[in-house]
């Protein structure tokens, strides 16, 4: 296992607040929501289980380009329902 490295917190003191549910997975793994910038973090936001749909709540860090939704293994469908912004 990999040890758990969060987003630093001055890249998550506000950003938009949003509900991000993975469908169709091709095989169990992970969504991370980070900010594009540098390599994709550790820790992830969202599970993806093959044959079933996962929902998670989440702060998304955002940088000048955005973010990213990046799966860590297979293929998923994502959603993303924005809740709102954080300040």
């Amino acid at each position: 296992t990999r040890p758990s490295r969060p987003h630093p917190p001055d890249q998550i003191r506000d950003g938009p607040l949003a509900n991000i549910t993975t469908t169709r997975g091709t095989q169990t793994a992970h969504v991370t929501a980070w900010n594009g910038q540098g390599s994709v973090p550790w820790i992830s936001q969202a599970q993806v289980n093959l044959g079933r749909d996962r929902a998670a709540a989440t702060l998304i860090p955002l940088a000048s380009g955005g973010f990213k939704l990046t799966p860590g293994a297979g293929q998923t469908h994502l959603v993303v329902d924005l809740i709102g912004y954080v300040r």
